[in-house]
């Protein structure tokens, strides 16, 4: 074989090349507070007497992937159910009285 020149006898030489691969993963920062889903709609605990609690819920959208959220799940947004209770339950609860309200009795929040 015959190499720049000049006659070469036995094995040729060969040539190695090695390729060195560097894998780069970026770290995106968790949001501050986490992400959160928009507050659900809300439920009522009781059906009159305005005794029940009005109560939103909301649920961490970034937990799956490492980001945990800061905050309440839940919140509690007032009384509600404000119908008028019929018997042999009271009318309303104690913290409220029975007025009339857009031409109906209804059970409204004394203040206090």
């Amino acid at each position: 074989m015959v190499a720049n020149g000049t006659f070469v006898c036995g094995i040729p030489p060969t040539t190695t090349t090695t390729t060195t691969s560097t894998i780069t993963t970026t770290t995106i920062p968790c949001p501050i507070g986490g992400t959160w889903s928009a507050w659900g709609s809300a439920s009522c605990s009781d059906t009159c007497g305005l005794c029940g609690s009005s109560v939103q819920s909301r649920t961490c959208l970034s937990q799956s992937s490492g980001c945990p959220c800061s905050g309440l799940t839940t919140q509690s947004i007032g009384y509600c159910a404000p119908i008028v209770c019929t018997f042999p339950r009271a009318a309303c609860c104690s913290y409220a009285t029975r007025q009339v309200v857009n031409n109906t009795f209804q059970c409204v929040q004394t203040s206090g």
